[in-house]
């Protein structure tokens, strides 16, 4: 992804969520002067985006559930413990 564009994807704090996808197609309509096409094919692109990094998150979300039930099968009780406090204080 070209480095302007992963800027406004990929802006620093809260992740993509649906909303953004219009607060970054009125960022684009007024600073960049769109076409109706351009906006048409720029909305499609934030489209796919908004779908793919749903189910990029959905997986995401589903590989740590994995891999906390993985390790928590590895440890005893009074490390599961420790493990889940670790996770708290993590947060």
């Amino acid at each position: 992804m070209r480095l302007g564009l992963h800027r406004f994807l990929h802006p620093a704090g809260p992740a993509w969520r649906e909303g953004n996808k219009e607060i970054f197609l009125q960022k684009f309509k007024k600073e960049l002067d769109l076409t109706p096409r351009q906006e048409e094919q720029i909305t499609t692109v934030l489209n796919d985006y908004t779908m793919y990094y749903k189910t990029l998150q959905d997986q995401l979300d589903e590989v740590r559930a994995s891999g906390k039930s993985r390790i928590l099968d590895v440890l005893s009780e009074p490390q599961k413990r420790k493990f889940e406090k670790m996770l708290k204080d993590a947060r």
